[in-house]
């Protein structure tokens, strides 16, 4: 309109005929008509668009639209020449308020209209959410490193705070959320190279390089093995995982309360965030598996009101059966064991002190070891095998994860500095019909009303719960130190069907067992900690602008990282969504409040703007890239090649609807 054009239409959605038969579908929701605009909202609410005299994106009535807009010949003008159905129209003869009428300079800038608000939109959303509502996010700080992952390899401990990835320097608010977007696209763009993290401790600044690895329950996603930080204080909704002696020891009046102190230590505030974190809780924990611990919380109450906690050990439930440890998967970096000597691939034939291996069992036996721990080590090197006596010398452990709780399947020996991954093979069995050296490998369940105990409805156990419901197979990696951390959460007494095959004949053979409590100890308590969450609030309208920005430029950029990985095939369908995803998500968003809302919302302004901008006929890219080749050729593009190119971008475009659609329904979870 600044330029003059006639605006037709202005409408939110597409007001298209839809018909099933003899049921006719209303084109709009509503419309009016202001001046010589019609504004509405169409039927299909997939977007939106401005139909500007002269312009018309259906290739059908390209060429309608096109004769439209010429001027006829007066007949009372004798030098008035009849123009026909000319393929080259001077843009004097053309109707002065169409949109070929215009400069090739002053259509660009209004093709790009849409684009700039896009991101205008999408800077000003976050501005608001930045500036009036306040935007909570966890801090990027390694608050627990997975055992046996990348992190763990490298040698990264928590409490740390990450400075950089890949060298580009974050910010002192940086959100854990942004630093797991770059190490993800760096890992799926760059599987095969490290990801550079430069990492904040209280004694100084460590460089570490970590390679990504896949997410065994969505391979398509790449992990490094760090989650965000907790603090040292209960969980405001839940406090302790149903059914465990926690549990029933503190009460919905502990809910929110802040653990001051571990055995009479007064707990202090990290350095750098000024908050306590849950790491010396955590630790003292698993250090002492088999010891009751005693907590000192402060109640969120008015009277801040003090008491002791005394946290009892948590006995390992079991099948009556042990499994056996897989050669050496994982070395810490500068570790006990790196420096002893053990390698890689190492098959570890005895500990002394130890008269079983056993997986999971392992680790709290190692901790009852005094001094040097001397490892015998079974190492093959081409057709020859050979023995190798090593000496690892313990060191203290910083972890804050329960060495059975990677999402990969491996258990880790902390203290030690490496990791190693549970087998089939039963090395203790109190199950008649499974002797030692059996394979195991199924596991299944029924529950005696068809449905699971409430202690397993949690998103984390959902999918094991479905699983072992179908009968899982033990071959899988990941299957074994789930299926032990899935038992912990079981009643006691129930009972589950166990396949083994015979060392012997190889014959299988199957036996109900009941979940029993043994003589070890389960690392984890069952405390829920309180995630650590800062307020990023700007402090003036300026600042509001600028971090609008910021979040607006971050989007662009994760927009066109992905879009360079899908065009390189290195994207899964499972990581594209449609209208059905977005909804999902949008739903999910506004749950959390406002302002994740808000972000979202500027993630697809910018989507939106990147995506129309591809040089898709039908799209504005398309309309840019024949104004780029009209102001280079000196002579608009022939108007039966621009009808036949925006037909094929039509049919791109309606084709991707479809497949995102269908896509949606597939991968829905």
């Amino acid at each position: 309109k600044l330029f003059g054009v006639k605006v037709e239409k202005f409408y939110v959605g597409f007001d298209v005929p839809i018909a099933i038969g003899p049921i006719r579908f209303p084109r709009t929701l509503g419309k009016f008509r202001y001046g010589e605009t019609e504004y509405g909202i169409g039927i299909i609410p997939l977007g939106g668009y401005v139909k500007m005299l002269g312009q018309d994106d259906d290739p059908r009535n390209m060429q309608e639209e096109n004769q439209r807009i010429r001027k006829k010949p007066d007949q009372d003008d004798p030098d008035d020449e009849d123009l026909g159905d000319t393929e080259l129209v001077p843009r004097q003869a053309l109707d002065p308020r169409s949109y070929p009428a215009k400069t090739v300079g002053q259509r660009m800038v209004i093709i790009s209209a849409g684009v700039v608000m896009n991101v205008i939109t999408g800077v000003l959303f976050a501005a608001f959410a930045y500036g009036i509502l306040g935007v909570d996010y966890a801090p990027a700080v390694v608050g627990a490193v997975s055992p046996g992952d990348p992190a763990f390899a490298a040698g990264i401990q928590p409490g740390g705070r990450v400075l950089a990835v890949d060298d580009d320097p974050t910010d002192p608010q940086m959100h854990f959320s942004r630093m797991t977007i770059k190490v993800l696209t760096h890992g799926m763009s760059e599987p095969k190279t490290p990801v550079k993290l430069t990492i904040e401790y209280p004694d100084g600044i460590r460089n570490f390089e970590v390679m990504t690895t896949a997410d065994p329950w969505q391979p398509e996603r790449r992990i490094v093995g760090i989650s965000p930080p907790a603090m040292a204080r209960l969980g405001a909704k839940i406090s302790a995982e149903p059914g465990t002696a926690v549990a029933e020891l503190l009460g919905s009046e502990d809910a929110d309360a802040e653990i001051i102190a571990v055995d009479g230590e007064p707990l202090t505030p990290h350095p750098v965030l000024g908050v306590t974190l849950n790491d010396p809780v955590a630790q003292r924990l698993l250090q002492r598996p088999d010891q009751s611990v005693t907590l000192t919380l402060r109640r969120n109450d008015d009277k801040q009101t003090t008491r002791d906690v005394v946290i009892p050990p948590r006995p390992k439930k079991s099948l009556g059966i042990e499994l056996g440890i897989s050669s050496v998967v994982t070395l810490v970096q500068g570790g006990p064991a790196q420096q002893a000597g053990m390698r890689v691939g190492d098959e570890i034939i005895g500990i002394e002190g130890i008269e079983t291996l056993s997986a999971f069992r392992l680790p709290n036996q190692i901790n009852k070891l005094n001094g040097p721990v001397r490892v015998t080590v079974k190492r093959k090197s081409g057709a020859q095998t050979t023995e190798h006596a090593l000496e690892l010398e313990p060191v203290e452990p910083t972890a804050t994860l329960p060495p059975f709780s990677s999402p990969t399947g491996k258990i880790a020996i902390y203290s030690l500095g490496f990791a190693y991954y549970p087998t089939q093979v039963v090395t203790y069995s109190a199950v008649e019909g499974i002797e030692v050296g059996d394979l195991l490998t199924r596991v299944s369940v029924r529950w005696p009303d068809g449905v699971p105990p409430d202690q397993l409805d949690d998103p984390v156990f959902r999918t094991h719960v479905a699983r072992l419901e179908k009968g899982w197979d033990a071959g899988e990696q990941r299957m074994l130190s789930s299926l032990i951390e899935l038992l912990q959460r079981m009643p006691t007494g129930t009972e589950l069907q166990v396949f083994a095959e015979n060392a012997g004949d190889q014959k299988v053979v199957e036996a109900r067992v009941n979940v029993v409590e043994t003589d070890a100890f389960w690392a984890d308590r069952g405390i829920v900690y309180a995630p650590v969450v800062f307020t990023h609030q700007a402090d003036s309208f300026g600042n509001a602008l600028a971090l609008g920005w910021r979040e607006g430029k971050w989007k662009l950029a994760e927009v066109g990282q992905f879009l360079r990985l899908l065009f390189t095939g290195k994207v899964s369908r499972n990581q594209v969504g449609g209208p059905l995803k977005i909804a999902n998500i949008a739903a999910m968003q506004a749950e959390r409040g406002w302002a994740p809302l808000l972000l979202f919302l500027t993630l697809l302004s910018m989507n939106l703007a990147i995506l129309n901008f591809l040089p898709i006929p039908a799209l504005d890219g398309g309309h840019m890239m024949f104004l780029i080749a009209e102001a280079v050729l000196g002579r608009p593009v022939d108007e039966q090649l621009q009808m036949k190119l925006t037909m094929v971008g039509v049919l791109a475009l309606l084709s991707l609807m479809i497949f995102v659609f269908a896509n949606d329904i597939l991968t829905w979870r």
